[in-house]
């Protein structure tokens, strides 16, 4: 069925549009909304892509600072050296740069990559290793403690990516 109906007046023939005078009115408010939501795409699309570009960042230099960190667990000697000690700086510098990107994340997003109570743990393991080692008593077990849970972050950083 047509929208529009026939109205004859004499021998003229009027066709009159059964939607009545808002019809047109309307038809040009859903023209300047869809036009409204094409523009708001065009602007919103580009901030988007950034913001996929930025966790994607943020995920890859985790990987990375976790990387290094490993390793460097995996240079630490269970004897007291003056090496010991540089390893563990080293090693504190790579959790804090996982911690800092974690906290930058957190607040871009208002989510956490990895939870703040696993550098708690990791910041508490390397302390009681440190003081270990200052002592002089064995530190293979908080090696093995250290070695474990920086393995568990290296699988949640790597679950991330």
């Amino acid at each position: 069925m047509s929208r529009y109906h026939v109205r004859r007046r004499g021998t003229n023939r009027i066709y009159v549009d059964r939607r009545g005078r808002g019809g047109r009115a309307q038809t040009v408010l859903i023209l300047l909304l869809l036009a409204a939501l094409i523009i708001a795409l065009v602007y919103m699309l580009p901030s988007y892509r950034m913001q996929q570009e930025e966790e994607s960042l943020i995920r890859g230099r985790l990987l990375s600072e976790c990387e290094a960190a490993v390793n460097r667990v995996q240079r630490l000697s269970r004897t007291a050296g003056s090496n010991s000690t540089i390893t563990v700086a080293e090693i504190r510098s790579y959790l804090y740069a996982m911690d800092v990107l974690n906290q930058t994340h957190q607040s871009l997003t208002g989510r956490q990559l990895i939870p703040s109570s696993q550098f708690a743990s990791l910041y508490g393991l390397i302390e009681t290793y440190s003081s270990q080692l200052l002592a002089g008593s064995d530190t293979g077990a908080m090696q093995t403690a250290i070695t474990a849970a920086l393995q568990e972050t290296y699988l949640l950083v790597q679950q991330l990516n």
